[in-house]
């Protein structure tokens, strides 16, 4: 059950003070299996009880100052388990519903249930949230499919451009899944793909899995080019091998911002480009971890332990885990 419906069901006075405290009710978690049909119902309820001028008994406890009311994060989970059509439907409500403007948005396809059609309900959950573009600052997509983005990184920044935590993952292109294609039609029009300003509050970066690629009128087909001047205050990156390549940048790159660096699925050595500046990249490392590349890794120890030792704080070893920024 709900915490937040737990306390409020505990006793009278525990749930005049629930009810009394929007700080309670700002998240709102609708999981396909649990809530398929009455998704609508509960986000009514949510936006009524997050909402200061929304009904209060006379006893409730007055919500705190200078905090914004209203649902500030939305978490879908399951959402296999909404048809395509059900789906765009409950979107279409819940941006009538206007939850106030978004701060966090997160969906998954994963926990079995019947097939969906992920593409469909992908491009309506992000048509969604656009309405939320000013204020969003973490968006989470977690899909079991072969994610194929077709635009770059830094055209979703054009749009989310207060964004300070992103996390994609999907299924690895190795393993047998269905193709899902995120197409940038959900996004506002924009002439042009030059001269992106740089996702300038982007401090977490996580991305597995997807493939991103563009596409030009003339049937060219290209990998997008993520450069560290793209992400100026990127602390946490954790990157998989189909990640527009920046890795190598953040390697040699002589910014301080980047702390925590995880690499995953990089089974490729990378001969053919010169060695990273692990002599002013590594100082300023608090963790590098290094997930099925093999070959990368022995490169990296090799370069690290043919320099000198500094006087800087060592490197944490190569299998802490980073832990994620809040």
């Amino acid at each position: 059950m709900n915490p937040s419906v737990a306390v409020s069901h505990t006793s009278r006075t525990w749930r005049t003070l629930a009810l009394g405290d929007t700080r309670l009710w700002r998240t709102l978690h609708l999981d396909g299996e649990i809530d398929e049909g009455r998704a609508e119902a509960k986000a009514l309820l949510w936006a009524e009880r997050a909402t200061t001028d929304g009904p209060r008994p006379s006893a409730g406890a007055a919500p705190v100052a200078d905090e914004p009311s209203g649902v500030s994060s939305l978490v879908v989970t399951r959402a296999q388990d909404w048809s395509p059509d059900e789906f765009a439907y409950l979107c279409d409500a819940l941006d009538l519903m206007d939850l106030v403007q978004l701060r966090r948005a997160r969906i998954s396809w994963h926990g079995g249930g019947v097939a969906a059609d992920e593409q469909r309900q992908l491009q309506s959950f992000l048509s969604l949230i656009v309405s939320s573009a000013s204020t969003l600052a973490a968006l989470t997509i977690h899909t079991p499919a072969h994610l194929r983005i077709l635009f770059s990184l830094p055209r979703l920044g054009h749009t989310f451009a207060h964004l300070e935590d992103l996390e994609i993952r999907s299924c690895k292109s190795s393993t047998r899944s269905t193709d899902v294609y995120l197409v940038p039609s959900f996004l506002p029009r924009f002439a042009g793909e030059q001269d992106w300003a740089p996702l300038a509050h982007l401090r977490r970066l996580v991305v597995v899995g997807p493939i991103w690629r563009l596409r030009f009128p003339d049937g060219t087909v290209v990998s997008p080019v993520l450069g560290w001047e793209d992400v100026p205050a990127l602390e946490y990156a954790h990157l998989g091998a189909t990640t527009p390549p920046t890795h190598w940048d953040l390697l040699s790159h002589a910014s301080g911002t980047l702390r925590h660096l995880v690499l995953e699925n990089f089974v490729s050595d990378h001969r053919h480009l010169d060695d990273p500046d692990v002599a002013t990249v590594f100082p300023r490392l608090h963790t590098l971890e290094l997930v099925n590349s093999g070959p990368l890794a022995t490169r990296l120890l090799d370069l690290a332990v043919g320099q000198p030792r500094s006087s800087s704080a060592p490197l944490a070893p190569l299998d802490d885990a980073a832990p994620p920024l809040l």
